[in-house]
C-alpha cells in the first residue's frame, strides 16, 4: 500500500456508505447532493435517481475503495485505479451545465456545495488515486 491508498479507500468507503443510506430512504444531505435545474425557489432536481441507481453508485464507490488498496500490487487493479482517477478528474471539469468547474447553472444549493466541497473532494480523490496507482 502507498501513503495515498488508505485515505482514498476511506473516503470512497464513506461515500459508498452515504449512498447506501440514501438508497435505503435517508434524506439528510440529499437536497444539496442533487443538481437543481434553476436557482429559483422550488426548482426541482435535474434528475431523481432511484434506489437501484443509488445502490449502483454505492457499489462503484466501494469498488473504487477496494481498487485503491489493491493498486500498489500492479496489473489490472492499477489500470482500473487510473481509470477511476480519470473519472474523478472529469467530474471536476463537469458536464458544462449543472456540475463541475464549468457549470452554467449557479446560485443553487447544489452549486454552492459543488464549488466548496464536491469539486475539491473529487480533485483530492483523483490525486490520491493517481498516487495509489503509482508504481512503488
Amino acid at each position: 500500500m502507498t501513503v495515498c491508498s488508505v485515505p482514498a479507500a476511506l473516503i470512497l468507503a464513506a461515500l459508498s456508505a452515504l449512498h447506501v443510506y440514501w438508497a435505503c430512504g435517508g434524506t439528510a444531505g440529499l437536497h444539496a447532493a442533487l443538481p437543481q435545474i434553476t436557482p429559483r425557489a422550488g426548482s426541482g432536481p435535474a434528475f431523481q435517481p432511484g434506489p437501484g441507481l443509488t445502490l449502483l453508485v454505492a457499489v462503484a464507490l466501494g469498488s473504487g475503495a477496494a481498487l485503491a488498496l489493491l493498486a500498489p500490487a500492479g496489473g489490472t487493479p492499477r489500470l482500473l485505479t487510473l481509470a477511476v482517477s480519470a473519472a474523478f478528474a472529469l467530474r471536476v471539469l463537469g458536464d458544462f451545465r449543472y456540475v463541475g468547474l464549468f457549470k452554467r447553472v449557479r446560485g443553487t444549493t447544489f452549486a454552492h456545495w459543488d464549488d466548496r466541497l464536491f469539486i475539491p473532494l473529487c480533485l483530492t480523490l483523483s490525486l490520491l488515486l493517481l498516487g495509489a496507482a503509482r508504481p512503488a
